[in-house]
């Protein structure tokens, strides 16, 4: 106590303690996202939500149920604040709940462009939802593929990512290459609900293997309400294979961003 005591004594002296104590629960509070402890992350962090880096992190607490139950209001607040701002997270966090239609009006084309800005700067997150978003509109296919590929070039292992490569695959009807992404990024997120419905997806489309099955499995653990739909429809014999959770027609957009289309290795 005698020690606070004589920092706070010392920062008053000097005229520092306000920027010394707000970088002070900056640190503090990111630290205790990272370890874990949300509600001290939270108290924390709202204290200096006005500097992007909290601002960011308190889009992800609030917009995250790993975090706690979803505030999508706060979090595209805060997402706003830290994306105007120039925080590429928190424009691909932006992007994510335009994109979802949480908190805010669902748009895809206002996805898109939050998306590009930050895979501008080379956020490799916001490189594989841009290729998925097109990958879904059924759009700029050769483009999206070269993109998902630089994302495994960054991420061979990651099962988002490999799942997205996939799917491009599959639009372009190329199931049987596509079958081994999905695979694979299986071995590290066995549950994973659109890997899974991609599966049921390319026996469908190849006869080979049971449609059926790979889409009741992913019946148990739906990314939400619009894939359980989806499924429940492919169960009953509707048309249509791949992703249909498009958004309505909107002008997809190629900002021309350098590309490498190597084919990854699975």
């Amino acid at each position: 106590m005698i020690s606070l005591l004589r920092t706070l004594l010392f920062c008053l002296a000097i005229g520092v303690c306000g920027p010394a104590l707000a970088q002070n629960e900056l640190r503090d509070g990111l630290r205790a996202l990272q370890q874990g402890d949300y509600a001290t992350a939270r108290r924390l962090l709202e204290k200096v939500e006005s500097d992007p880096r909290a601002a960011f992190a308190l889009g992800q607490l609030n917009s995250h149920s790993r975090y706690g139950t979803p505030d999508y209001d706060a979090a595209v607040r805060h997402y706003k604040h830290a994306a105007a701002m120039g925080h590429t997270g928190a424009m691909l966090g932006l992007g994510f709940l335009y994109d979802n239609g949480w908190g805010v009006p669902r748009d895809g084309e206002q996805a898109q462009e939050l998306y590009i800005v930050a895979a501008g700067h080379d956020n490799v997150m916001a490189k594989n939802n841009l290729a998925y978003l097109w990958a879904r509109q059924n759009g700029l296919l050769q483009q999206a593929l070269c993109l998902s590929a630089q994302t495994l070039v960054e991420e061979p292992d990651n099962p988002y990512y490999l799942d997205t490569y996939g799917f491009i695959l599959l639009r372009l009807n190329r199931a049987e290459e596509a079958r081994a992404y999905f695979l694979k990024a299986l071995r590290f997120l066995p549950d994973y609900s659109d890997v899974l419905e991609h599966l049921g997806d390319v026996a469908s489309m190849t006869g080979k293997g049971n449609a059926a099955d790979y889409w009741r499995r992913a019946q148990t653990n739906p990314r939400d309400a619009r894939q359980t739909a989806r499924v429940q429809a492919k169960l009953g014999g509707a048309p249509g294979l791949g992703d249909l959770n498009q958004h309505p027609t909107f002008t997809l957009r190629d900002p021309g961003l350098p590309l490498d289309c190597g084919m990854p290795s699975v």
